[in-house]
């Protein structure tokens, strides 16, 4: 959704807090922030901010707009910058295997259809494409554990990491992050399906794919903004949880369950 110039310049010198305030929403004092309550981690800038910054979702940024009937958070549209690729995926591979236990075959089956790369910084930069299999953003995972970063693109505008595995398949598996999409494909290798990371909680994913008619089965974390979440979108879709699977290790995400029966499947060998 576009914003014209006078709504973006507004949004600039809004009073975020109050915006919520007015439209009955808790916010309370955090520091030098404020903390606006049941949107899993929404921190707003003082009233001569208009910062934000969503913990669950992983975005900020410096404009936002406060609807009418919710909080909708906005900014700029930029021209996408895709990061620069490196001259070798060394760090993406030791990082995935080693850190991650995700299969050598899933990131080299990722790299041969070009949604998966190095870039010159040593990120792992997941490619974004549109139906037309146009490039339109990015997600990026450090690989350095000491140093943990995520992030997107500059000019990554809502849309998803995703791939597929089947031909054209008619169920769609939602997840936090593309880590989290990759271990639940080594998990369950027969499944195929479309895999789609939203980078953070993000209803516009499940929105587009409930319009195009999927069935859409939701591995977010097993945590409370995952929760909260799911109860949300299946308010206005037809969403299948699957953290179930998570509580039975008793971890919070697939990722972790991968992990652990790795280590299981190890110690008994």
């Amino acid at each position: 959704m576009l914003y014209t110039d006078e709504q973006i310049a507004k949004a600039k010198s809004a009073d975020l807090a109050a915006a919520f305030q007015r439209r009955g929403y808790t916010c309370e004092k955090a520091g030098k922030d404020i903390h606006v309550r049941g949107f899993g981690g929404l921190y707003v800038g003082s009233p001569t901010q208009s910062s934000y910054y969503c913990h669950s979702k992983k975005i900020g940024g410096g404009n936002a707009v406060v609807g009418t009937s919710s909080p909708l958070i906005v900014k700029e549209k930029r021209t996408l910058e895709m990061p620069e690729k490196a001259s070798d995926y060394r760090r993406v591979f030791a990082y995935l295997i080693q850190q991650r236990k995700i299969s050598p075959d899933i990131i080299r089956a990722l790299i041969s259809q070009n949604i998966l790369y190095q870039d010159v910084k040593g990120n792992a930069v997941f490619v974004h494409l549109d139906n037309d299999g146009n490039t339109c953003g990015a997600e990026l995972v450090g690989t350095l554990s000491a140093k943990p970063f995520k992030g997107i693109a500059a000019g990554t505008h809502e849309s998803v990491f995703r791939f597929f595995k089947g031909g054209n398949p008619d169920t769609a598996y939602i997840f936090e992050s593309t880590i989290d999409a990759m271990s639940f494909v080594q998990l369950y290798p027969e499944l195929s399906g479309e895999f789609v990371s939203m980078a953070g909680l993000k209803d516009f994913a499940v929105k587009n794919l409930a319009e195009r008619g999927m069935k859409i089965i939701s591995c977010v974390d097993n945590d409370e903004a995952g929760r909260n979440f799911n109860g949300r979108v299946m308010s206005y879709a037809k969403v299948f949880s699957a953290s179930g699977e998570c509580s039975k290790e008793n971890v919070k995400d697939f990722t972790k369950t991968s992990q652990a029966q790795i280590v299981r499947s190890t110690n008994h060998t």
